[in-house]
């Protein structure tokens, strides 16, 4: 994850998630609506987390992850706070 301070010009690197520690311990639900709200509710949280900074931005690719991570995003901040996007075309 790379977290750049805009009003320093410093940038702060750091590992987000290991494939590693994932295979160490799977997730077994029992459906796949288990899977689902565990997903969501995971989903949910760590893009509020985010979120709720004060300077906060979102760089779309295109793709539906990045897509999705700025529709919730915007949702959480609301429409009084400022949200700048960014796209490379």
């Amino acid at each position: 994850c790379l977290t750049i301070n805009l009003s320093t010009q410093k940038f702060h690197k750091r590992r987000y998630w290991s494939a590693r520690e994932i295979a160490l311990e799977p997730l077994l639900f029992s459906n796949s609506n288990e899977y689902y709200q565990q997903f969501n509710a995971l989903f949910q949280s760590v893009v509020k987390d985010y979120a709720s900074s004060e300077n906060m931005a979102s760089e779309l690719s295109g793709g539906l992850d990045s897509s999705s991570v700025t529709c919730l995003a915007a949702s959480v901040r609301g429409a009084e706070r400022e949200f700048p996007t960014f796209c490379h075309i």
